[in-house]
């Protein structure tokens, strides 16, 4: 079986997690927040570090994880028909747009 934050479902879960939703913030479901919006962030980052480095994924200048996050979760809410794919293959999709371009010769 996947883990549920490898799934779609848990991942857009994950990422609109918001802690400040959960006052006070020392409560056990905003701690629950941060750590679930840490997952995804910490894992959009390796994974655009990865697509970067690969010569795959090539942002802008400056886009931030903040940024990627909200690239991702947007691509997330406007395609609920693709919650049940792993959360690579829909990261993937989200940012496309940013696919590297082959140099024309």
């Amino acid at each position: 079986d996947v883990p549920r934050e490898a799934l779609g479902h848990g991942f857009i879960e994950d990422c609109k997690a918001d802690p400040a939703a959960h006052p006070p913030a020392t409560s056990s479901d905003a701690w629950s927040a941060r750590v679930a919006r840490t997952a995804c962030t910490t894992y959009l980052e390796g994974l655009a570090d990865g697509l970067t480095s690969g010569g795959l994924l090539c942002t802008p200048a400056g886009v931030t994880v903040g940024q990627l996050r909200a690239v991702v979760i947007k691509y997330l809410e406007d395609h609920p028909e693709l919650l049940h794919e792993e959360r690579f293959v829909l990261a993937t999709k989200a940012l496309k747009p940013w696919a590297c371009r082959p140099a024309k010769k």
